[in-house]
Order: structure tokens, then C-alpha cells, then sequence
């Protein structure tokens, strides 16, 4: 899927460069990469038959993705189970009855090409 490999080559800009989030993205910071990345993303989704709002939004979603995933890398937590036993949790049964379950066989894939799929998969078929 060429929208997962943008969103890999994304995601590896930004664990490169962990200061791009700080710019935000203000039509200042829009460059001549920045024009080419949009307009190879919206090259890649001409086969859809989304609007153009679609595909811009479903655009800053796959950017938003890819700099999340990149700032969780860089994160010395590595989950739910070492973030909340730190706090008590009688008070979110929902949230207690969750972190009590086993842990589950890992899904075959990676999760952030799994998760652009899907997002962009819902995005799209709107």
C-alpha cells in the first residue's frame, strides 16, 4: 500500500528531525518538500473517488500518525502497564477491569502500518 510507505517516509522525518512538531503546520513552514509530499500524496489517492477535503484530510491525519508513532518511539514508556499501576485505580473500574486482563499474543504487523490502513481505509470510503 504506497499510502503506508508515505506515512513510513513521514514517520521517519519526523523521528529524524523530533523538532518538526514544534513548527506546527502554519502555512509559513510549507515549503517546496512540504508541496511535493502533498502532491505525492494526492497522487497516490487519485485512484479513490474521495472529494479533495477527503484526501486533505485523510493528508493530515497520515502526518498527525506519523509524528504520534515518532514521538512514542522516542518515549521511555513503554505502555498501559508501566504507566498505571503508578496510579489507583478503584476509582476507573473500566480502565482497572482492562489493565487486569492477560496480555494477548502480539498481532502479526507492524501497528503503525495496521493503524494507517485502517484510518485511511475509513477516511477514504466516506
Amino acid at each position: 500500500m504506497v499510502p503506508a510507505i508515505l506515512a513510513a517516509a513521514q514517520r521517519a522525518l519526523h523521528e529524524r528531525h523530533p523538532w518538526l512538531i514544534t513548527l506546527g503546520y502554519r502555512s509559513s513552514s510549507i515549503g517546496p518538500e512540504s508541496l511535493a509530499y502533498f502532491d505525492a500524496c494526492l497522487g497516490v489517492l487519485t485512484p479513490t473517488h474521495a472529494t479533495a477535503r477527503v484526501k486533505f484530510e485523510a493528508i493530515a491525519v497520515l502526518t498527525g500518525l506519523a509524528a504520534l508513532f515518532a514521538q512514542q518511539a522516542r518515549s521511555e514508556t513503554s505502555g498501559a502497564a508501566t504507566i498505571f499501576p503508578l496510579v489507583p485505580l478503584e476509582s476507573y473500574p473500566h480502565l482497572a477491569a482492562a489493565v487486569a486482563q492477560p496480555a494477548e499474543e502480539p498481532i502479526a504487523g507492524d501497528l503503525f502500518e495496521r493503524t494507517v490502513r485502517g484510518v485511511l481505509t475509513g477516511l477514504l470510503q466516506m
